[in-house]
């Protein structure tokens, strides 16, 4: 049915001569936004090489410093292990940068997925993000005891 419409709504503009030099110039917009102006655009999906590159190098100073000050286990305060969350990321990211530099577009089409399902995962639970709270003598060793019900 909507093709049909479609088809009959181009028939009748295509019978007015009027018409004619209006849908070619909205044609032409439309293909020049399509290739000229959207493709430049920043988005979610925008790959910086520039920007991971530099990402990389801080995470791995990052990285090293809490190698050598023995910074490796998880933070008693939130319960988190960062060292081993960065460590996952940067080879994510660098194995993602890889696939970029080889010209592998499946490999890194399934390392941005990746990455994707983890953000949509954190974003779109926040029953998984748990709140800390503290007592007034501090924060205690136990994990179970900082943790409020969600």
């Amino acid at each position: 049915m909507n093709w049909t419409f479609l088809k009959q709504q181009l028939l009748l503009s295509h019978r007015s001569k009027k018409n004619v030099p209006f849908i070619i110039f909205i044609g032409i917009a439309l293909l020049t936004y399509c290739f000229l102006f959207l493709p430049n655009e920043k988005t979610k999906e925008t790959f910086d090489v520039g920007e991971v590159k530099s990402n990389l190098s801080t995470l791995d100073a990052e990285q090293q410093y809490r190698l050598a000050n023995g910074h490796t286990g998880i933070v008693i305060r939130f319960g988190t292990p960062v060292f081993s969350m960065n460590a996952y990321s940067q080879g994510l990211f660098s194995a993602m940068l890889s696939a970029y530099e080889d010209g592998n577009a499946t490999r890194w089409l399934h390392y941005r997925r990746i990455i994707l399902r983890a953000t949509v995962i954190i974003h779109s639970r926040p029953k998984y993000v748990q709140r800390i709270t503290y007592s007034r003598e501090g924060p205690s060793t136990s994990l179970q005891s900082n943790v409020a019900p969600v």
